[in-house]
């Protein structure tokens, strides 16, 4: 929890350790990172940037290769999406209206399929491309699962279950181009 944190502190306060963020040319004058910010956590740390990106009326893009974050301007015309580009329905400078109830979207990756199978099913729900470049490498599931949230929330979510794999896989999510793109993980040095 941060209360009356800069923002650029807030954001290296919600990110994991060594994780780094940028901001993108398109805020360079318009971005405070002084200004004063709070946030919760008590869950997933993609959801709190989430959150703290909207309420800033920002976009957060998570490389998730690199380890980055880039700080942008929230993108009016992309259709809604969690987590990566941490965006959500445009706020309305007209009057306050109910919100609309949104239906909680589930994932489920059945037994006995593999990540990439999986992956590219949920994919093709939302119109998105799955890059995966390795032709010896994928992993059978072996017990169904279930995850809620975003395209981007399940498949972070079933990418990180085999971070400790013998060959971990490592995901890159590429909001405004709807790319998936998979690789091996790099070992650490």
């Amino acid at each position: 929890m941060g209360r009356d944190v800069r923002l650029a502190d807030a954001l290296k306060q919600i990110a994991p350790a060594g994780w780094r963020g940028f901001g993108k040319s398109e805020i360079a004058g318009s971005f405070d990172p002084n200004k004063l910010v709070n946030w919760r956590g008590g869950r997933p740390w993609t959801d709190v940037l989430d959150i703290l990106a909207n309420e800033q009326d920002l976009s957060v893009e998570v490389d998730w290769n690199r380890r980055h974050l880039y700080v942008g301007k929230r993108d009016y015309s992309a259709p809604a999406t969690a987590v990566a580009a941490a965006s959500s329905v445009p706020r309305s400078a007209a009057a306050p209206t109910a919100a609309p109830y949104q239906v909680k979207q589930v994932w489920t990756a059945k037994a006995g399929s593999t990540v990439r199978e999986t992956v590219e099913q949920w994919a093709k729900t939302q119109a998105w491309t799955v890059y995966w470049p390795m032709q010896d490498l994928d992993y059978r599931i072996v017990a169904p699962l279930t995850f809620d949230g975003s395209l981007v929330d399940a498949v972070s979510k079933l990418t990180l279950l085999y971070e400790s794999a013998q060959r971990p896989l490592a995901v890159g999510i590429f909001v405004n181009q709807k790319l998936i793109r998979y690789s091996e993980k790099e070992a650490a040095q």
